[in-house]
């Protein structure tokens, strides 16, 4: 048997209770809606942040989502101030690729405000034909369904 030199003996690494918390404890995440002309560069932008930079913590997460639901992110922040927060992205999804697309058919898919929401309109008249929907795939899933029926 080797000697240990007065050291004690060695045994299994093992996580001290104190190491180990419920995440809900330790870290925040959030959920941020972003208007349709917010790009990737501008999430990653540290000033983009400002308004709510002071409650971020070191490790929170960002889940980000676009109100046309064009795309879905998940951000991790590395540190933050008063007002900037600079991120690491983890995930991001368009969410446009697999979408059935609507083109020259006589339609268009439009955005007409927080009351009227997204919509469809004909082209050759500009009549609104459904709005009130909650989101773009919504509103682009009803406008396929409806040119299948006619």
């Amino acid at each position: 048997m080797p000697e240990t030199l007065g050291l004690a003996p060695k045994r299994d690494v093992i996580l001290q209770t104190p190491r180990i918390n419920l995440q809900d404890s330790v870290r925040n995440y959030w959920v941020a809606t972003v208007e349709p002309h917010i790009t990737r560069d501008d999430l990653l932008n540290p000033p983009f942040w400002a308004n709510i930079a002071v409650a971020f913590k070191q490790f929170d997460r960002i889940e980000v989502r676009q109100d046309d639901g064009k795309f879905f992110a998940e951000y991790l922040i590395l540190s933050a101030d008063k007002t900037s927060a600079y991120l690491k992205e983890l995930n991001w999804y368009d969410l446009t690729s697999n979408r059935a697309k609507a083109k020259n058919v006589g339609y268009e898919y439009k955005w007409r405000g927080p009351h009227a929401m997204h919509s469809i309109i004909r082209s050759k008249d500009g009549a609104v034909m459904v709005e009130k929907l909650d989101t773009k795939i919504a509103a682009e899933k009803w406008l396929v369904q409806y040119l299948e029926t006619i």
